[in-house]
């Protein structure tokens, strides 16, 4: 009797599961979760090395009070005025437009209210562009805290999406936002914001969407600014933590995944759930405060 006790106490006390390491999924291009916390780069630690160079006259600042709930621990600050990081030219992710799924996604945290972009590139001997912006759409300033993402192909054929009623005020606090595009036949762009869908935006479609239209990008990527062939253009007010990009659309269940437990996971070993709990919710572990609890069979407990 005391050994099938003893079988259903590590049974019990196993019962966990991991995050998921978002950083290794086959469709991620790149992953920037600002860890290092020191120096003048930051390391893309998805398999593809899209690493960041730190660049501008104050260059980017590192911070680590009040992270982002879920985020890595430390997070990149921008002035706005002149700093900005460089993550080279990203491989095929102009190619990997072409397939119409993919996503951006990054904790957020600004008080900026002029128009300006988190992250853009562009191309060389063409017009193809890709920026993620905020607070004003197209040419406006606005601060009704409106998303907006611009792609133009080497063929000049404009595909826009904006999402300005998303009820969330962006100058306060930390908040996750979400870019996917899955339906290039009408340029559908889903904009999330904490967790939340707000929405489809239709855009203006890409007639063909051919193969041909969008190319790998010549110019460099730049996070907290636009790249205006070498120029920094639209600079960013504020910090960012936990930037990846997919070559396909993430679902709600993988995007509250990301946003509560980073985008790493479960490569620190890290409890998400235990006894089918939400790991923030178990109060006690075999008679054991959960907080004091550091380790179940190796996995770290947050």
């Amino acid at each position: 009797m005391k050994i099938i006790l003893w079988i259903l106490f590590l049974l019990n006390i196993c019962s966990y599961v991991l995050a998921t390491d978002y950083t290794q999924d086959a469709n991620c291009v790149a992953a920037w979760t600002y860890e290092e916390n020191t120096g003048t780069t930051t390391s893309d630690v998805s398999p593809n090395a899209n690493n960041g160079t730190f660049k501008g006259a104050d260059e980017p600042a590192w911070a680590t009070a009040s992270p982002p709930v879920g985020a890595s621990t430390a997070y990149v600050t921008f002035d706005g005025s002149n700093d900005y990081i460089k993550t080279g030219t990203m491989g095929n992710m102009g190619q990997d437009l072409n397939t119409g799924t993919w996503t951006f996604v990054s904790y957020m945290q600004s008080s900026q209210t002029v128009r300006s972009c988190i992250m853009g590139t562009v191309n060389t001997g063409s017009s193809q562009m890709l920026n993620i912006v905020i607070n004003g759409f197209d040419t406006e300033n606005d601060a009704n805290d409106d998303l907006g993402i611009v792609i133009r192909d080497s063929d000049a054929n404009l595909t826009r999406g904006a999402m300005n009623t998303i009820n969330v005020d962006l100058q306060i606090g930390w908040h996750h936002i979400v870019h996917t595009f899955q339906t290039p036949a009408t340029s559908a762009i889903n904009f999330w914001v904490d967790g939340v869908s707000k929405g489809l935006s239709a855009g203006t479609p890409i007639p063909s969407y051919a193969a041909d239209n969008c190319v790998n990008f010549g110019y460099e990527n730049y996070l907290g600014c636009r790249n205006v062939r070498g120029t920094a253009g639209l600079l960013y007010a504020g910090s960012l933590d936990d930037t990846a990009i997919f070559s396909r659309a993430l679902d709600s269940t993988e995007i509250n995944d990301i946003m509560d437990n980073g985008l790493v996971g479960s490569a620190g070993g890290v409890i998400k759930t235990y006894n089918g709990l939400a790991w923030g919710s178990v109060k006690t572990i075999k008679g054991l405060l959960a907080g004091s609890v550091k380790t179940i069979n190796g996995a770290a407990a947050q």
